[in-house]
């Protein structure tokens, strides 16, 4: 009988996590992904970011994404603590490169495709959203 090493474990429960934030966001993506397609935003310098407002590698984020809401407020409320929306994916590069290289690296591997990052349980994972596959969801054409 074989046991995962504790790093590994950490590692596939930190990824299982991050799927499921993805999974549980994924209305607000279809949204924001059709707000790159019909205000023609380039996926070359926007992205959609997915985190939890406590993750550390992006403090301060969700103010600059959403300077006006009151995440203390929200928290009092129940509220999970999650910000979604379109950040500068040049800006997100950077972020990646040096604090999740291996993240930097599958980001810069989508060049001209609609990426999105979710920070979550002290990890990062970058996907990238297959327009085709949406087609049916949003009820019409995307493009």
């Amino acid at each position: 009988m074989s046991f995962e090493s504790a790093e590994t474990l950490a590692r596939r429960l930190v990824a299982q996590g991050m799927r499921e934030t993805l999974h549980t966001h994924h209305q607000e993506i279809i949204y924001f992904v059709m707000r790159l397609l019909e205000e023609r935003l380039s996926p070359d310098e926007k992205m959609i970011v997915v985190f939890h407002v406590d993750e550390p590698l992006l403090a301060g984020l969700s103010q600059r994404l959403l300077p006006d809401f009151d995440w203390e407020e929200a928290r009092k409320s129940g509220d999970r603590g999650y910000c979604v929306g379109l950040a500068q994916r040049p800006v997100m590069q950077e972020v990646l490169d040096r604090a999740a290289p291996v993240s930097g690296a599958r980001l810069r591997a989508i060049p001209g495709g609609i990426a999105v990052l979710v920070l979550d349980h002290g990890g990062a994972l970058v996907t990238e959203v297959l327009v085709a596959q949406l087609e049916g969801i949003s009820g019409g054409q995307l493009s």
